[in-house]
């Protein structure tokens, strides 16, 4: 049994580890499982899968540089939706 977890709109893209509050370590953060997760599939938000294609990929990287530039010209939320893969999926599944 599998539980779906959903982040709900984060106030701000740049945050992405969640803890409310911007900074150097949200990117150092991101680049840390992005680097782990990268050419897996089966991912998730938390592996760095944050354009929800199931797949971590320069893609992703992408995502994450755009919505940090995005969020620094708006205050809109970015819903973050973490699907269905679990936290070890990336590393046990292809």
């Amino acid at each position: 049994m599998k539980r779906v977890y959903d982040f709900g709109p984060l106030a701000n893209a740049n945050d992405f580890n969640g803890d409310g509050d911007v900074n150097q370590q949200d990117v150092d953060d991101f680049m840390l499982v992005y680097n782990l997760y990268l050419g897996r599939t089966n991912c998730n938000w938390v592996h760095g899968d944050v354009n929800g294609d199931n797949a971590v990929t320069s893609a992703d990287f992408l995502t994450f540089t755009n919505r940090r530039l995005m969020q620094a010209m708006t205050n809109n939320p970015v819903p973050i939706h973490l699907g269905t893969a679990d936290p070890y999926d990336a590393l046990t599944k292809p």
